[in-house]
């Protein structure tokens, strides 16, 4: 073999080689890559069915009657079919309804899923006012001769047609398959209870609130298109109410304060107010004693939800490290570790698939693979 055969015959072998090593890292970055996606779009789908998990309906189950499940309702046709107020739908926002009949069409009942507890509450607090007899049925039920309704967690359900019996009856199976109860309005629980007529309290939001009133002269001062909510309950013996307004921050409540404020010091308008913290409480055509006797039970504490790490502080990295801090860097060492693992797998089958192709007696190393290439050199 001439020198300048083993020199070509050294360069194939480098260049075989180079090939073969850089398919390898070929296929690790691309198992790199796949496994970031893949990991990603996990992330994503778990993130988009926690969000859809709030807004789905919970299908409610009865035997004998048919059922239908509207998952974008029409807030005009529910209104009409319902007997509600198809404003009120709009601002408590109604996610799904689920309808259910008899056979013979004779009980019917409409099961309202709303954006979240309160919005059931307060559908429930305006929907049920004129129905005389509670019951103690979910979170709280209201009746007439031929008509239920209770609501419990996000859901508000009405009865109609059965008899009372069959209607207790039908309500209890259903209020059993509702996981979550649901907690009242902040606004809600700061009325004191105490003289409190409980079949009074309504609960409102934004411009769902009355206009009548003491309340028709300053609603314009209250900025209710400002996410606000109020609760509104009358006291014995004469029935005068109360209002709690809750703002979306303490600068909103202490702005709508001020501009009430030439409004309350006239004494003849027999408003008085309170403001603490985020909340706004008004009293109406009650005598001054007995509206400061009402206000001073008013008191508003902040929770505070920690967005720190409380736990002890990590010799590494300090105290107060944030959790998403920790989510990163949980990431990195995983990503780390499984770059780390596939690159060692990825050199280890090169080196060793390189090996395999230079052993002559290998049955892949062929001429028409690693063949010597062979040149003529002729002296002119």
């Amino acid at each position: 073999m001439t020198n300048v055969e083993l020199h070509i015959k050294r360069r194939r072998e480098s260049s075989s080689f180079l090939r073969h090593f850089s398919l390898e890292v070929y296929i690790l970055i691309f198992l790199s890559l796949l496994a970031c996606h893949i990991r990603f779009a996990g992330a994503q789908a778990s993130l988009s069915h926690d969000e859809d998990a709030v807004l789905i309906t919970q299908p409610f189950q009865l035997t004998g009657f048919r059922s239908e499940i509207i998952s974008q309702p029409v807030l005009e046709k529910v209104a009409q079919a319902t007997g509600l107020q198809a404003f009120w739908l709009r601002e408590f926002i109604l996610v799904s309804v689920q309808s259910l009949s008899d056979v013979q069409d004779k009980i019917r009942i409409d099961a309202l899923e709303m954006i979240d507890p309160p919005g059931a509450f307060g559908l429930f607090t305006l929907a049920g006012a004129q129905m005389p007899k509670e019951l103690p049925i979910g979170n709280g039920a209201r009746s007439s001769e031929n008509e239920l309704m209770f609501w419990k967690g996000s859901f508000f359900i009405m009865i109609r047609g059965a008899e009372p019996a069959v209607a207790i009856g039908l309500a209890d199976h259903l209020a059993s398959q509702v996981a979550r109860p649901g907690q009242l309005p902040l606004v809600v629980e700061l009325l004191p209870r105490k003289n409190l007529d409980i079949s009074s309290i309504k609960f409102f939001v934004k411009d769902l609130l009355p206009h009548d009133g003491r309340l028709a002269d300053i609603r314009p001062l209250l900025s209710l298109d400002k996410s606000v909510q109020a609760a509104i309950g009358r006291y014995r013996p004469d029935g005068k109410r109360l209002i709690v307004l809750g703002y979306p921050t303490p600068s909103l409540a202490l702005e709508s304060f001020e501009r009430i404020n030439g409004y309350v010091r006239d004494k003849s308008h027999e408003v008085y107010a309170k403001r603490a913290g985020v909340v706004l409480a008004l009293t109406e055509g009650m005598t001054e004693d007995q509206a400061f006797s009402l206000l001073d039970q008013i008191h508003y504490t902040p929770s505070i939800k920690w967005l720190v790490d409380k736990r002890p502080a990590n010799k590494y990295l300090g105290k107060g490290v944030p959790f998403l801090l920790n989510t990163v860097l949980n990431s990195l060492a995983f990503s780390f570790f499984f770059i780390l693992g596939t690159a060692s797998i990825g050199v280890v089958f090169g080196v060793l698939r390189f090996y395999l192709r230079i052993r002559p007696e290998n049955f892949f190393d062929r001429s028409a693979r690693a063949g010597i290439i062979r040149l003529k050199i002729v002296d002119k």
